[in-house]
């Protein structure tokens, strides 16, 4: 069961909660499910108030269990760990540049995938992010997208 801490008008179609659980309503889980059939877990959950009133819709815990290694290093915008610089901590994006650079051909036919290299990493396919969009669906991260970069392999 989830208990937000703080009321709200309207919830997003997904977020993160506690431990980056993600959640998401019915609409997104039947996108992704259409697009990548069976790869991702999704667990129906309870939403509700503190009250113990119902919030709207059909809500699940999504885990998303797909990897791959499919971010171009030297093109993408990285924070490595000063105190272990080997490994790999988060990366930047944002809606309005390419900081995180995508090569489709590192790709396994997946729509929605974590990368190898970070931790609660989530990354969508252009085809993902265009579906939600069209059925004005809000989807965490936005961002994350893939560039078509024919010359990377």
């Amino acid at each position: 069961m989830i208990i937000p801490e703080k009321p709200r008008k309207s919830w997003p179609d997904s977020f993160r909660i506690t431990n980056s659980l993600l959640v998401v309503r019915d609409p997104v889980r039947a996108v992704i499910e259409e697009l990548d059939p069976g790869k991702h877990q999704f667990f129906p959950v309870a939403f509700q108030t503190k009250r113990g009133k119902e919030i709207e819709g059909q809500w699940f815990v999504m885990f998303v269990h797909a990897k791959q290694d499919s971010i171009i290093m030297e093109r993408s915008r990285i924070n490595k760990s000063i105190s272990a610089p080997d490994k790999l901590n988060s990366f930047y994006s944002s809606t309005t540049s390419k900081d995180i650079v995508v090569a489709p051909a590192r790709q396994s036919g997946l729509n929605l995938w974590s990368e190898q290299k970070f931790r609660r990493s989530l990354l969508g396919s252009d085809e993902l992010m265009a579906r939600l969009d069209e059925e004005k669906l809000s989807f965490y991260p936005k961002a994350f997208r893939a560039t078509d970069l024919s010359d990377i392999s």
